[in-house]
């Protein structure tokens, strides 16, 4: 345990120090046979079922002999090219069409193509797809997922685990492990599927890096008139799931202005807002109603560091109340994260944030805290808990659901390795981004009512930093203009 599994290019096979001995001695198990009795009118012969080869056979073996010749027979006097005829036919049937528009994808006199021609096409490549599909073990694009959205990791009785990168394709990726059958799948007969699907999962990450090339060569102006598929596509590309932080530097510098276009111009759904909105009223009503919090949040510069803590968790079990969704809390000093700054090799300058989140668990600093606002303590939890949310919740909307399974919020990290505070333009991808417009919206928002419904007015901090200040303005003023345009 405790050692992935990686790809070997040299032996076509995922290697890991693992022994096999214990999956030898289970395939070694004789399995039991189950014999199915005669039907009523008893006439069938009786039949049983083989666990080893999943198949049914005649108990009588003579029987048995007979079948299997007439099976091999049968199946040499076929013609396979017929066999693959009648499929597509019945793919256009079953769209409405007939077998006698099969091939006809184009006026052969013209050259034009009709709906009708588009739909043959279509029709004949799902076959084809599907055709090619049954001679896998398992589907080109499940094999893929497992790759990019999973580490594999070997278990001591030499199987393959699937760990999920990020906790929104859990669900996914045990769906893929039931449909193929990859529960407790030895390291043997993993290498086995993946010596007939990694040439074409090889070939399907060419053609990423193809269409992630086209992209590339447009102008800003044209990538952000993109259609919002596209757009994701093209975000998709840029920042897959397991991506180096050397990769990460290298596609943001390549791609910095068409990324800015993107996502300057990438709105949510118009019903998206609405919905979000409710839960924050609700949010911001509790805290109002508690005057244990409000009294505090009046005195909030009187109030010790410990009871500015408290207030904290108790914003933690009214999020937790609302949304379904617990939220860990813990804090650290600024000293602290300078040193596990340095410890990643980051640059020792890095703006250091007032919170993040991390692990469904959001972390604050001690220090920004004691010099906070009088809103921070109930704003905080609320803004990273919608980034917890972003993580793990189902917004029953895919393309939400695809604007935060985008790892975008790691564009953060260029901007914090090229420290370019000097710069009108630092920290843009930050608020550009689709969480971080979500998350300074919906605190934007809960803070408006909050303000109604107690007469308390937000505060300043007790000693203001300018550039935080910049960078959550930016983040504010982008996620007015994202409503908006939702209206």
């Amino acid at each position: 345990m405790g050692v992935s599994l990686l790809y070997n290019p040299l032996t076509d096979e995922f290697e890991a120090v693992a022994d096999d001995s214990a999956d030898k001695k289970e395939k070694n198990v004789p399995q039991p046979e189950i014999f199915f009795p005669h039907e009523e009118s008893g006439r069938r012969p009786l039949k049983k079922f083989n666990f080893e080869t999943g198949e049914f056979s005649y108990a009588d073996d003579n029987l048995q002999k007979i079948h299997e010749a007439r099976k091999q027979r049968r199946n040499a006097n076929r013609d396979r090219l017929t066999d693959k005829q009648r499929l597509m036919e019945q793919g256009l049937e079953e769209i409405g069409l007939t077998k006698k528009d099969l091939g006809k994808t184009a006026d052969p006199k013209t050259g034009q193509i009709s709906d009708i021609h588009r739909q043959t096409a279509a029709s004949q490549i799902e076959d084809a797809k599907e055709k090619m599909e049954q001679a896998l073990p398992m589907s080109v694009k499940d094999f893929s997922d497992l790759l990019n959205l999973c580490k594999l990791y070997p278990t001591e009785e030499s199987r393959v685990s699937f760990c999920p990168v990020s906790p929104k394709d859990k669900e996914h990726i045990e769906d893929i492990i039931r449909r193929n059958g990859l529960k407790n799948i030895s390291l043997t007969d993993f290498n086995a599927i993946s010596k007939k699907l990694h040439p074409l999962y090889r070939t399907r990450q060419k053609l990423k890096q193809q269409k992630l090339a086209q992209y590339a060569a447009l102008s800003p102006e044209q990538a952000a008139e993109l259609p919002m598929e596209q757009k994701l596509e093209y975000m998709e590309l840029l920042f897959p799931r397991q991506q180096t932080r050397k990769g990460l530097l290298e596609v943001c510098q390549q791609n910095e202005p068409n990324i800015k276009a993107c996502l300057f111009t990438m709105d949510f759904p118009k019903n998206f807002w609405q919905r979000e909105k409710e839960l924050a009223e609700r949010y911001a009503s509790l805290i109002a109603s508690s005057p244990e919090m409000t009294d505090k949040l009046k005195n909030w510069e009187q109030t010790s560091l410990d009871e500015k803590k408290a207030v904290i968790f108790k914003a933690a079990e009214i999020f937790e109340y609302v949304y379904d969704t617990p939220l860990k809390i813990g804090f650290f000093t600024p000293e602290e994260m300078r040193d596990l700054n340095k410890k990643q090799g980051l640059n020792p300058d890095t703006h250091i944030n007032a919170a993040f989140y991390i692990n469904g668990c959001i972390f604050f600093n001690t220090e920004r805290l004691q010099q906070s606002d009088n809103f921070f303590a109930v704003s905080v939890p609320l803004h990273e808990g919608m980034h917890l949310r972003q993580d793990s919740h189902d917004f029953q909307d895919e393309t939400v659901n695809r604007l935060f399974a985008v790892d975008i919020s790691r564009v953060s990290l260029y901007e914090d390795e090229m420290n370019n505070k000097s710069s009108a333009a630092y920290k843009d991808l930050y608020a550009m981004s689709p969480g971080e417009k979500h998350a300074h919206g919906i605190q934007l928002y809960m803070e408006e009512r909050l303000t109604e419904k107690t007469g308390l007015a937000k505060s300043t901090d007790r000693e203001p930093d300018r550039e935080v200040e910049n960078i959550h303005n930016k983040a504010f003023t982008m996620a007015k203009i994202t409503q908006s345009r939702s209206r």
